[in-house]
């Protein structure tokens, strides 16, 4: 079974004295590598420690994900979606559409060095019962030994904003496949006198088969700083994923494609790309690509509504619309055509 920092270890007599010991215990290199090295020890130490005094709360905790991989394992096959679209196409489509809203200022926060209270306020700011990474010790464990961790952490933060480099090791996760049921199409109303549909879009998806270079080439074009860009890049390429089955972790590979769920960047950086798409339909309406909806007379219908995980679009209900609306929707999100 994977290793797991257990919430109720701090309240045992031996653990601060532990992790006091391991942390004082001196480490040559960088920041990165100083905390990897000394995670790692203790690690090494508490796992001895967790033999004879928490066996039994790790049993129960492998006997709890055991039920539910078994749950999750029963639901229905989830479908995939994978599209093609020409790069050329999606890099003028972006340039059309996308003013340069990122301003010098904007940049300069963006890129100054953290200050030792903003690290601490976003260590505070994690969910101290969140799943830990595959290292085993989540946002508790850097709360409750704070002052201890505090000048590792601290540097280790600041090394990434100075140097630019982050170790594939400090941005790995553990994922879970979990099946999902496809939506199915719901019939609002059975009488349509003007033909009208809403398409209700599920993207969470999406996520997973965002094109990288296509991210990119949105966060250039809001005019982004090259340093901020080339941290994104860093960021997501060296990412590592492992699969958790049965409380253990399997495999250990690399993120090509796609931004990861749970990770709080990702939202923004979604939000973003799909700033291509809404834009993309706000300008085939305009141009009368797209026809609105016909509503009662007076009133203004939207195009579209985004919400965090899914997309409404509103149009008339000819194959012409709805043609238009696929292309927009294959087109401007631009999945990655990478298949696994």
């Amino acid at each position: 079974m994977s290793f797991r920092f257990f919430k109720a270890w701090t309240r045992h007599d031996d653990c601060s004295r532990v992790v006091k010991e391991i942390w004082g215990q001196p480490v040559i290199g960088n920041p990165m590598v100083r905390l990897q090295l000394k995670l790692k020890r203790l690690k090494s130490a508490l796992k001895t420690r967790n033999k004879t005094v928490f066996e039994e709360l790790q049993q129960l905790d492998y006997k709890a994900q055991l039920i539910l991989t078994n749950a999750l394992l029963n639901q229905d096959q989830f479908l995939a979606f994978h599209a093609s679209t020409s790069h050329c196409t999606v890099i003028s489509i972006v340039r059309d559409i996308i003013p340069q809203l990122v301003t010098n200022e904007d940049n300069v926060m963006l890129t100054k060095v953290p200050s030792n209270e903003e690290i601490k306020a976003e260590v505070f700011a994690m969910n101290s019962d969140g799943a830990p990474g595959p290292d085993g010790f989540g946002g508790h464990f850097y709360q409750f030994f704070w002052e201890v961790v505090v000048l590792d952490v601290i540097q280790l933060v600041q090394y990434f904003f100075t140097s630019g480099k982050l170790n594939s090791n400090l941005n790995a996760n553990l994922m879970i496949l979990i099946l999902k049921t496809p939506e199915a199409i719901n019939v609002l109303s059975k009488k349509c006198f003007a033909g009208n549909i809403v398409m209700k879009i599920d993207i969470k998806k999406a996520f997973d088969t965002l094109d990288l270079s296509f991210l990119l080439q949105v966060l250039k074009q809001f005019d982004f700083h090259a340093t901020f860009c080339n941290w994104i890049v860093d960021i997501l390429y060296s990412a590592k994923l492992s699969i958790l089955s049965s409380g253990k972790a399997i495999g250990y590979f690399s993120c090509i494609r796609g931004v990861r769920q749970g990770d709080p960047l990702s939202p923004l950086l979604f939000y973003l790309a799909e700033e291509v798409l809404s834009r993309s339909l706000s300008t085939a309406y305009s141009a009368g690509s797209i026809n609105p909806m016909r509503f009662c007379r007076g009133v203004v219908i939207p195009s579209h509504v985004l919400y965090a995980d899914d997309i409404l679009i509103f149009c008339q209900g000819s194959k012409r619309n709805i043609r238009e609306d696929v292309q927009y929707l294959w087109g401007s999100l631009k999945p990655s055509t990478f298949k696994p």
